[in-house]
């Protein structure tokens, strides 16, 4: 009987240890800024000409947040435009500083009316940031 107890204990534990042994520690991750800017500065890896107001001929707009990580992690960018979902970006991210994507006007510019991003890591959502696009002004 101790022997059959024993075998099953030292299988029990052989089953513990497997199912564990796998498993990654919870990544950490925090933002602490989100935004968007007219441009970027590649020398010092920051956004220039920061706004939440574009113009419809504006030709890109960037998209940026603060991240602290500790490893390297993909966040996930939804863009919505007057609440309709258009576009899915992926970015990466690799210890602390801005993470940055954007995105380019249509021919014919970007549509007026109110644009909204939601940041996610995996099914985490970190934050979302709202910026509106007016009429262009011609001169």
């Amino acid at each position: 009987m101790k022997r059959g107890f024993l075998a099953l204990a030292c299988v029990a534990v052989v089953v513990a240890l497997s199912c564990t042994y796998g498993l990654k520690e919870p990544y950490y991750a925090e933002v602490t800024e989100i935004g968007f800017c007219r441009d970027w500065d590649d020398a010092e890896q920051k956004p220039r000409d920061i706004s939440e107001t574009f113009s419809a001929d504006t030709r890109r707009i960037y998209l940026f947040a603060y991240a602290k990580t500790k490893e390297k992690l993909y966040f996930t960018v939804d863009w919505y435009h007057s609440g309709r979902y258009f576009l899915q970006q992926t970015v990466a991210q690799n210890g602390e500083g801005y993470i940055r994507t954007w995105i380019d006007a249509p021919a014919a510019g970007f549509a007026e009316g109110s644009y909204r991003i939601t940041l996610f890591l995996g099914k985490t959502e970190f934050g979302e940031a709202t910026f509106w696009v007016e009429k262009s002004i011609t001169k």
